[in-house]
């Protein structure tokens, strides 16, 4: 069992009405659970900030005072459960809370919101935070399958210093392409260029006209598209989009803040928007190819760390200011 005394939580308090702030949450402490039979619980060593998690604080989601949900990375400190002992490191939407007591539910990948071990034969266990997580197996997915690369197109990704599209530009680099980056700061052009080696990389902020600058960076057009921003950007980039050009929308980060008539937006159910979980029978194909190419120096990662589970809040409120570089984690300590 932890030595830990206390479970800390971290409810949503009050909705928000645009950007989320750390007053939109809660802190709450109660005794650590216990588990019983066919369970098992979880000490949180990292959390994944994500702002798909925006999407969980609106009202139809009727999560008022409940448990924010989230990523976690942890180990498993007492368990009853026939699939899980006490040790085993474990990623899953445990929630924002240093405890978690779960079933097991969905322990295989055939589920994809289940509770998975890491497999720690792969990499060292923070890079399940991104290139051995979710964000890799994305990147993989929504640019190698549904972009279909070919060497000597021309790549375009926005948010191109984020966790996603940090890797989508690498994996473009691997397989021939010309790789643009899109991005919100000098410094993050630098990273993207000077460490990940992107061909050009573009600060739209300080373009007057982001149109005329994909079209100097991309003079014979844009190949494939992976858009994680949407909105103003994607206008203007989807315009050098050649006819069998191929544009996957993974995020729409531009609209996760937005009401229209009154209703928090949401995501587009109409299968025109990339979903990771399509995939979800294949994880288990994938995570060694990255691995691979993560002990070769393939690919590379970045992680932007918080340190202490109370400072989730202003980490989370800080993704929708553009001030990360690489994956945004909160790291936990034990007490």
């Amino acid at each position: 069992m932890s030595e830990d005394v206390l479970q800390k939580r971290l409810v949503l308090d009050a909705y928000p009405t645009g950007d989320p702030e750390p007053k939109n949450f809660r802190l709450e402490e109660g005794p650590i659970p216990v588990a019983g039979d066919g369970q098992f619980v979880v000490r949180a060593s990292y959390f994944l900030v994500e702002p798909r998690l925006r999407l969980m604080m609106n009202p139809h989601y009727e999560g008022l005072g409940k448990v924010m949900p989230g990523t976690m990375i942890g180990e498993v400190i007492d368990s009853r459960h026939p699939l899980f002992k006490a040790g085993d490191i474990v990623h899953g939407l445990l929630g924002w809370q240093t405890h978690a007591l779960s079933d097991g539910s969905g322990h295989k990948r055939n589920n994809p919101g289940g509770i998975v071990k890491v497999d720690l034969s792969l990499g060292p266990v923070e890079a399940t935070a991104s290139v051995l997580g979710l964000s890799g197996l994305t990147s993989y997915f929504a640019f190698i399958e549904e972009g279909k690369p070919r060497p000597g197109d021309t790549l375009v990704v926005t948010t191109a210093a984020g966790a996603v599209g940090s890797i989508v530009g690498q994996l473009g680099k691997l397989t021939g392409c010309r790789v643009v980056g899109v991005t919100g700061s000098e410094e993050k052009v630098r990273f993207i260029t000077e460490e990940l080696d992107f061909d050009v990389g573009i600060n739209y902020r300080k373009e007057s006209d982001l149109g005329e600058a994909i079209r100097r960076a991309c003079p014979n057009g844009v190949d494939i598209y992976v858009d994680i921003v949407g909105g103003k950007i994607a206008d203007e980039i989807l315009k050098s989009l050649k006819p069998d050009g191929r544009h996957v929308l993974v995020g729409l980060t531009s609209f996760y803040n937005s009401q229209h008539e009154g209703e928090n937006w949401r995501w587009p159910d109409d299968g025109s928007a990339f979903v990771i979980h399509r995939y979800h029978q294949r994880y288990d194909e994938v995570l060694p190819i990255l691995a691979g190419w993560l002990r070769e120096g393939k690919l590379r990662y970045k992680h932007d760390v918080f340190d202490g589970f109370e400072s989730l809040p202003s980490a989370f409120a800080g993704l929708f200011a553009g001030d990360n570089i690489g994956k945004r984690i909160v790291r936990v300590t034990s007490a």
